[in-house]
């Protein structure tokens, strides 16, 4: 054992000694040992990636024993310690001091399995043997590594083997409380690692995506189902993930999630399913128009969009600023549902006239801008405190 660092092994070996004393609650040993044991089995199957907590060890006797543990029949079995005494201390060591990291979950991010399974080109059979060992075990774990686990090896959390994934733990928020398009600032104060490399736009879409996963569970592509983006979801994230990973960042994109999280549940949760589940077939009613068009002082502009289409496209304008939405996603209105014709005008105008309202520099759409704002907050109070569907189906076509 004189290769060994003998500080290393004795700290450790006291730690182990404590942990068994009469004088440590039994809770804490055994979450301690379990968290060990969980470790341990991705130390085992990313090796030699956590080679460098363990400083001063036989390292290369760990790597003959390891690499032989890479044939086949030993792929059932990731979480067993060698028997060489020596290759066994090594992992332990890795282990503990992964575990005594003040920040647990970058200590993790090496060994999560969206590096291992894109860049290590580990046997996903190993995975698999982990991933069913952290079902079984995963309530014995300490809350720190749950938590911890919970986002850096999330692909572990699934339903049985190739099962869908599970929803996190511990969420203050459900899927419905997320806004299918990121507020502005908090993309602006979170994501600016990103910017250079992707657009606002797919920054705020596919975080809300990946916020809905963790309190939704399932795949990106029922994320973005639940949200009502009207697209596969199909790799959805994917290039922001993997440009994180690019940088040697691979964690800070949930860390940016966990951010913009805490932003969401800060403030007064908001069911935004249900008011994109309100204004599905929704359109704003002819005499509210008449109203808000008596108001407005018509200048001849090439910009001015006359007769009911006006009407249809405001329709989405209102739309996007209840539901926190993309004009891109906004349902048609019935009333343009019959021809794809119809279908083609309302969405080419909502998408000229939302762009000439945020604008907000054209003086016949200035005046209609603050109109429009103080109709959908009024929207926002009858269907966030309205209970009676009844009340709410008067209320809506008033």
């Amino acid at each position: 054992m004189a290769e060994f660092v003998p500080e290393a092994l004795s700290a450790l070996q006291k730690k182990i000694t404590a942990m068994l004393s009469p004088d440590t609650p039994e809770a804490t040993a055994s979450e301690y040992f379990t968290d060990l044991q969980m470790v341990s089995g991705l130390v085992m199957i990313t090796w030699p990636k956590a080679r460098s907590t363990a400083p001063g060890v036989d390292a290369r006797r760990t790597d003959l024993v390891l690499a032989s543990r890479q044939d086949p029949s030993h792929s059932l079995h990731v979480s067993t310690p060698p028997q060489d005494a020596r290759a066994c201390a090594s992992i332990l060591l890795a282990a503990d001091a992964i575990l005594s990291a003040a920040d647990l979950r970058t200590a993790l991010a090496p060994l999560a399995p969206v590096e291992n399974r894109t860049r290590s080109g580990i046997d996903p059979k190993r995975h698999r043997s982990w991933d069913s060992t952290f079902r079984r075990y995963q309530d014995d774990c300490s809350e720190r590594f749950r938590n911890a686990a919970e986002y850096l090896v999330s692909t572990h959390r699934r339903h049985g083997r190739g099962g869908s994934r599970l929803p996190h733990r511990g969420l203050d928020y459900g899927p419905q409380h997320v806004p299918a398009f990121l507020p502005l600032e908090w993309a602006e104060a979170h994501l600016g690692a990103f910017i250079a490399a992707f657009s606002m736009p797919v920054l705020r879409r596919t975080t809300s995506a990946f916020l809905v996963r963790r309190a939704l569970g399932k795949s990106t592509a029922d994320a973005a189902e639940f949200l009502g983006l009207g697209i596969a979801g199909n790799g959805l994230g994917t290039r922001i993930t993997s440009w994180a990973r690019r940088q040697g960042t691979p964690e800070a994109y949930e860390r940016a999630l966990d951010a913009i999280a805490a932003e969401l549940t800060s403030a007064p949760l908001i069911d935004y399913r249900h008011r994109r589940e309100s204004l599905a077939d929704w359109t704003l009613p002819p005499d509210s128009w008449h109203q808000i068009a008596a108001r407005l002082e018509r200048r001849r502009s090439p910009r001015y969009v006359s007769d009911d289409r006006a009407r249809l496209a405001v329709t989405a304008y209102i739309w996007t600023r209840v539901t926190h939405g993309e004009t891109q996603f906004a349902p048609c209105p019935p009333e343009a549902r019959h021809t794809p014709e119809h279908e083609a005008a309302w969405s080419r105008v909502r998408y000229d006239i939302g762009h000439w309202l945020k604008q907000n520099k054209q003086p016949y759409y200035q005046q209609m801008k603050p109109l429009l704002d103080a109709y959908a907050d009024q929207l926002i109070h009858v269907i966030d405190t309205e209970r009676s569907g009844r009340q709410l189906a008067r209320s809506l076509a008033k």
